[in-house]
């Protein structure tokens, strides 16, 4: 593959940074996160800023690179045997694999705002209510309608919390984002804070889009290898449909399988819904195609640090490689994703590779972690401005990096789905579905114990009431009473024609 030339599939254009914006919601809860961080420094001494201006001195740029619906226990590193991801396993082992990160909610359009803001999917939902004018950010899971009346304008951008990009470019970074995900593109605000952002289209693109992520990514550090830079790039595999390219279709298919099962979105969509009946063997067949189409996002990773080589670039990046989702195979009744909050939904993996001139030893992290994280992190690591990092809800991570067994303040994680809340300790799982009712208690809830149940089989509410209790006021007190809503109106009718068939494709909308 040649990324030193431009190809064009899809769109590419060049937005402008809106300048410096500001959120004005949640002072308290931003106040407490700030002491928190302020405690969390003094308690690591001074190595942690050490790393920063080691950073800040070396002139060091960050990628980030995001496989889409990349359920964790797919991957080598996590645990998987089947040889799905021999790239990204060999940078895991160079660097920090946190074993027990959670996405805010099991699908895109709740994921990627929130780790783009550091903000839970509950917080930025409160946006729609902040004063006249005041606009929602994009972020609900694909419904009857999608969350957005209108495309963002400037004057309305004011008035809401900036995101990472933003605060990069704010920074003084070049920015740059690369997705053929239609969520993550213009019309829902994805794309703010980029100077330079390519959307392609994986529908009309097919298998040569995920290249051509690739392709620009590179072509576009190539430009720019002097300067400090944010890239973010958003692959489409592992994603439905599990086409890869058919030498690797075959070499993970199940060599007893004699069926006929196409895998594509409108197959997978029927199954989901139970409109298609499968055996046993085709959902092996299933599962052996989307490790196929995980190995081919594997093989993209795998020329993106070939690339970065070539460049100079390895080993003055920080690169993290994770995913905005995971995916389910039947394991609750439900395939892909976007439908519930339990583990195969919300667990994906993240991997984060210092400069070997300034990382700590290679090393597995067990503290549970939110995707919201991110934010805070590379606030962090990169000194980006502090009202962007102190505003955000997630937590740096930069202590448990620098020490896997550090002091960790958090206690709980939310994440969430509509009306469907999981609050997830250390040890224990808990999921509420809320009543549509206001104050209400919950229609239904389940208590698992995740070290000795992993895949959440043995629902042993009735065992431990005090528990539950306690989790159950909680949720309450994180959704602030008042579910996520359902429908966006009108709003499907704020994008185009062309974006509602790339959707509606990928098995949205309909």
């Amino acid at each position: 593959m040649s990324w030193l030339l431009s190809r064009a599939v899809g769109t590419e254009r060049t937005v402008t940074y809106w300048g410096h914006l500001t959120g004005q919601i949640n002072k308290k809860s931003r106040k407490a996160i700030a002491l928190v961080g302020v405690a969390l420094a003094t308690a690591c001494g001074d190595r942690r800023g050490d790393l920063a201006a080691a950073l800040a001195r070396m002139r060091a740029g960050c990628v980030v690179v995001v496989l889409d619906a990349a359920a964790a226990g797919h991957f080598g590193a996590y645990g998987y045997d089947r040889g799905t991801t021999p790239n990204i396993d060999a940078f895991a082992a160079q660097g920090i694999v946190f074993t027990r990160t959670y996405s805010q909610g099991p699908g895109t359009i709740i994921s990627v705002p929130s780790y783009f803001s550091g903000l839970y999917p509950q917080t930025i939902a409160r946006w729609r209510e902040v004063g006249e004018g005041a606009h929602p950010l994009a972020l609900l899971a694909p419904g009857p309608g999608i969350a957005k009346s209108a495309p963002l304008q400037k004057a309305e951008l004011a008035a809401r919390p900036r995101f990472l990009a933003e605060a990069f470019r704010t920074a003084g970074f070049r920015t740059a984002g690369f997705s053929e995900n239609p969520w993550v593109s213009p019309p829902f605000s994805l794309d703010a804070g980029f100077e330079h952002f390519v959307e392609l289209d994986p529908v009309a693109g097919g298998l040569a889009s995920s290249h051509q992520v690739v392709d620009h990514a590179l072509t576009w550090l190539g430009s720019n290898r002097d300067a400090r830079f944010f890239v973010y790039l958003q692959l489409m595999r592992p994603h439905d449909p599990y086409l890869p390219p058919p030498s690797i279709a075959e070499r993970f298919r199940p060599r007893s399988y004699g069926g006929s099962l196409r895998p594509d979105s409108s197959t997978l969509t029927a199954i989901n819904r139970g409109l298609r009946a499968i055996s046993p063997m085709d959902q092996e067949f299933i599962v052996s195609q989307y490790d196929a189409n995980l190995f081919y996002g594997d093989e993209l990773f795998g020329e993106l640090i070939r690339g970065l080589r070539t460049l100079g670039l390895f080993d003055r990046t920080v690169l993290i490689v994770m995913a905005d989702h995971g995916e389910a195979f039947g394991e609750h009744g439900r395939f892909l994703h976007s439908s519930t909050v339990y583990e195969e939904m919300i667990r994906v993996p993240l991997i984060l590779r210092l400069p070997p001139s300034v990382a700590p030893r290679p090393r597995r992290v067990s503290v549970p972690v939110a995707l919201l994280d991110l934010f805070p992190t590379l606030g962090y690591l990169f000194s980006l401005p502090g009202e962007a990092v102190t505003g955000a809800e997630g937590l740096s991570l930069a202590p448990l990096i620098e020490n896997p067994n550090a002091a960790w303040p958090r206690t709980v994680i939310f994440a969430q789905r509509y009306t469907s809340v999981a609050a997830i300790e250390p040890e224990y799982k808990y999921i509420a579905e809320m009543s549509a009712a206001p104050g209400a208690p919950p229609e239904r809830e389940e208590l698992y114990f995740l070290p000795t149940d992993p895949g959440e089989r043995r629902n042993i509410v009735a065992l431990h009431p005090e528990r539950v209790r306690a989790m159950r006021e909680s949720v309450a007190g994180f959704i602030g009473g008042k579910a996520l809503p359902r429908d966006g109106g009108a709003a499907a009718e704020s994008i185009t024609s062309d974006k509602r068939r790339q959707l509606r494709a990928l098995g949205y909308l309909q």
